[in-house]
C-alpha cells in the first residue's frame, strides 16, 4: 500500500485527526532549528551557573575576604555581570521554548475547541 493510499485512507476514516496529526507533525519537523539553536545555550547555562556559585562561595568561604576590601566594586562588578548573563541566558532559553511549543499547542486548543473555561455552564447538564 502506498503512501498516498494510506492517506486517503485516514482522511476517509477521520480527517480531522489525520489533518492535525499532519500538522503536529510539520510544525515538529519546522521546530528543529530552533531546537539546534537552544541546545548550546542549555550547555552554557551549566558553565555560567558554576561560575557564578564557584565565586559567590569562594566570597562565602573566605578565599577572597583578603582581596574583597582591597576590590570590592570590581568584585561586585564581575558578580553582577554573571548573574546577568545568567538571565540573559535563561530568557533566550524560556522565549524559545515558547516559540517551538506555541504552534502545536494553539492548534490542539483549536481542534479540541478548548476555550478555557469561558464556555457557560449549562446548570440542567444537557
Amino acid at each position: 500500500m502506498s503512501r498516498r493510499s494510506r492517506a486517503r485512507v485516514l482522511f476517509w476514516l477521520n480527517w480531522r485527526l489525520t489533518t492535525v496529526r499532519w500538522w503536529c507533525s510539520c510544525s515538529s519537523a519546522a521546530g528543529w532549528p530552533t531546537r539546534q539553536r537552544l541546545r548550546p545555550i542549555f550547555r552554557e547555562r551549566g558553565d555560567i551557573q558554576a561560575q557564578i556559585t564557584g565565586r559567590l562561595a569562594q566570597s562565602l568561604g573566605g578565599v577572597r575576604v583578603v582581596k574583597a576590601y582591597v576590590a570590592e566594586d570590581r568584585e561586585q562588578q564581575i558578580f553582577s555581570r554573571g548573574v546577568y548573563r545568567l538571565f540573559d541566558n535563561i530568557r533566550k532559553t524560556i522565549t524559545g521554548i515558547s516559540a517551538t511549543t506555541a504552534g502545536p499547542r494553539s492548534l490542539s486548543a483549536l481542534w479540541r475547541g478548548d476555550d478555557h473555561g469561558r464556555r457557560p455552564v449549562d446548570p440542567v447538564g444537557r
